[in-house]
């Protein structure tokens, strides 16, 4: 499990037991339409937009919605996402380290919905 998500899952768990619990503010965390933007720059991504247009705009959620199909490749020329990969060395749950590296930088990470969907959401 990354260590992000088991983070997520710890901070959901405490909000559950204590009503008043409040997770730390990441300080060092780019504002969501910054990171699209400098993602889109920096790693030319075809498809880029709000979670809310891929669940609903009253979802409640505020992420990030990638497709990991378009074919993407990193600066090493290997693609930027691989649902599949089993190339630990240079993929973390299927997303290359340079992307991943980058969103954890900027206080995101990467997350998958489904084999061709990509979630990036606060962390």
């Amino acid at each position: 499990m990354k260590k992000n998500t088991t983070k997520r899952m710890l901070f959901e768990m405490m909000e559950k037991v204590n009503p008043e619990f409040e997770k730390p503010i990441n300080e060092s965390r780019m504002p969501r339409e910054r990171l699209m933007a400098a993602l889109k720059q920096k790693f030319k991504l075809n498809h880029i937009d709000t979670s809310e247009k891929f669940y609903s705009e009253d979802s409640g959620n505020s992420g990030i919605w990638l497709s990991g199909e378009n074919g993407e490749t990193a600066t090493d020329g290997r693609p930027l996402f691989d649902y599949y990969s089993i190339d630990h060395k240079n993929y973390t749950f299927g997303v290359h380290n340079e992307f991943q590296n980058f969103c954890e930088q900027n206080g995101w990470y990467p997350e998958w919905n489904d084999p061709g969907t990509l979630m990036i959401w606060e962390d």
